[in-house]
């Protein structure tokens, strides 16, 4: 085999070779509150502090102060994107059906 056919032969076997899924960021977890995320999504930033205070873009906009959780996911396939009003449908029933309340947005 020489030089040329070696390499053709290894670019076909990294091609062949299924993905693999992203797994979450090292330390990460869902939120206790929302434990069950949207399938096909993994955590790709997350942000975990005692104590921070953060603006909320209500009517009216409302400053809390309190533990702090930021969770970025990441979609692995991006053909299957539900859509954002899907998602936040999902979000929406999920923090209902723990009894939160959902605030209306500033949309302006």
């Amino acid at each position: 085999m020489n030089f040329s056919s070696t390499i053709l032969v290894a670019l076909l076997a990294i091609a062949a070779t299924p993905a693999q899924p992203q797994q979450d960021v090292k330390g990460s977890s869902d939120h206790p509150l929302l434990p069950n995320r949207m399938p096909g999504y993994t955590i790709s930033k997350y942000e975990k502090q005692d104590f921070r205070s953060h603006s909320f873009l209500t009517k009216p906009p409302q400053i809390i102060e309190g533990k702090y959780t930021a969770i970025r996911y990441h979609l692995e396939d991006p053909s299957q994107n539900p859509g954002k009003l899907t998602i936040r449908r999902f979000y929406e029933n999920a923090i209902k059906s723990t009894g939160g309340q959902i605030l209306p947005l500033d949309d302006s």
